[in-house]
């Protein structure tokens, strides 16, 4: 009970210490953190065991002085939170907080969910290291961070644990995404969808060292210096794989290009990954960015040339910064032997037809310089007797053997 107590009045005295603070320090928003999907709900004994949070998206060394270790992963009705906060002393009068600013808009939020911003509707959520809960909210007022609470574990919509271990604090926190929101004693509770994205602060009241905050250097009284919180369900969408050429040889690198978007956290990174040797090995490629007329964004990367008969695998994957990924279906490819730009049957095919022309060629040529055989032997005949002599009479000519002239008919001596 003097334990109870003694925390309660603490509270109230550093609710009044911030309320007290100087103007505001307006500073740029301090980035974007992500929630992952979970089927699994942590058993909230104040310990961050590995198996329970395996799901969760993990920021390690974090905040001021790297102190924080946060986890973040939701369901359909809940998110849950678990940190480790470095601390070397235990003190039961320590507390750990997140204070939430609903409408991601730097200002007031709107935790009625009429979507009109006001003032007293900020969540704010704490345990202090008695494992008492507060639930409460907040606003500015003239530059000044006012906390109202209506006392431990008065109107709490949410559940939470902690425990001390040897130089940290661990935390777990399981928050409704739709809290009782307008209820009398604590008028802002959550009221927010897996759509939106609300800024939070966490911070450690480490007694009597002072106060640690992440993000780094945030301002509680500030919520543009806030983290901005987007939950994200779904991997990233891969699809219109597609390669070139399509029948690639040995001299040719083959381009492969997919379409890959992520409307949530946004990709994180995009790889090829390819094999060959049937998929015992994958090798990876960092794919780039290309726009596309009439086609848009897309990833392109290069397998490099392959010897021929070789058959490659590939796939496309994808990871977003939620660190959900996903994968396309494998495609495969067989490399090509090619000669001088043709495939083989083909550059075969001619050569053959060249050297049967150059044949018949030749067999043309010899058959036109070839000599003619002779014919065939005229028949004998009785060649003309031999003309020896003519007649002294007429003179005709007279032949071997005759006696007489054939033309006058005189006796040839």
């Amino acid at each position: 009970m003097k334990k109870r107590l003694l925390t309660s009045l603490l509270l109230i005295v550093v609710t009044l210490s911030l309320a007290s603070s100087g103007p505001v320090d307006v500073r740029a928003q301090a980035g974007t953190i992500y929630s992952k999907l979970t089927t699994s709900e942590p058993d909230l004994d104040g310990s961050i065991h590995t198996s329970e949070w395996e799901d969760a998206m993990c920021y390690e060394n974090v905040g001021d002085d790297e102190k924080f270790t946060i986890y973040l992963m939701h369901g359909d009705e809940y998110f849950y939170i678990g940190l480790k906060i470095k601390d070397d002393t235990h003190n039961i009068l320590d507390w750990i907080s997140i204070t939430f600013d609903e409408g991601d808009d730097g200002e007031h939020g709107s935790g009625s969910g009429d979507g009109v911003l006001t003032a007293e509707q900020e969540d704010w959520k704490c345990i202090t290291g008695n494992e008492d809960l507060i639930d409460g909210y907040w606003n500015t007022t003239d530059g000044l961070a006012e906390f109202y609470y209506p006392g431990l574990g008065v109107s709490i919509d949410f559940d939470a644990n902690i425990s001390y271990h040897v130089d940290h604090w661990e935390v777990e926190f399981k928050i409704p995404f739709h809290g009782n929101d307008g209820d009398s004693e604590d008028p802002s509770d959550l009221n927010i969808d897996v759509e939106d994205a609300p800024r939070v602060e966490i911070d450690l009241r480490d007694m009597p060292a002072g106060q640690v905050f992440y993000p780094e250097d945030a301002d509680y009284r500030d919520p543009s210096t806030y983290v901005e919180l987007r939950f994200d369900n779904e991997p990233p969408e891969i699809s219109d794989v597609s390669y070139a050429p399509t029948s690639p040889t040995q001299y040719n690198n083959v381009t492969v290009s997919a379409s890959v978007t992520d409307d949530v956290s946004g990709l994180k990174s995009v790889t090829l990954l390819y094999s060959t040797d049937g998929a015992a090995t994958w090798i990876g490629v960092n794919m780039t960015t290309v726009m596309v007329p009439d086609t848009g964004l897309r990833y392109k990367a290069s397998i490099p040339k392959q010897v021929p008969g070789t058959t490659v695998q590939f796939k496309v994957s994808a990871k977003d910064n939620a660190l959900f990924s996903a994968e396309s279906s494998i495609t495969s490819y067989t490399v090509k032997a090619s000669i001088f730009g043709m495939e083989p049957i083909v550059f075969y095919g001619l050569i053959l037809g060249l050297v049967a022309v150059i044949l018949m060629v030749i067999i043309v040529a010899v058959l036109m310089r070839r000599p003619k055989l002779p014919g065939a032997p005229a028949p004998l005949t009785t060649p003309p007797a031999p003309i020896v002599a003519y007649c002294p009479k007429c003179g005709a000519p007279a032949k071997l053997g005759e006696i007489y002239c054939a033309k006058c008919g005189k006796k040839l001596s």
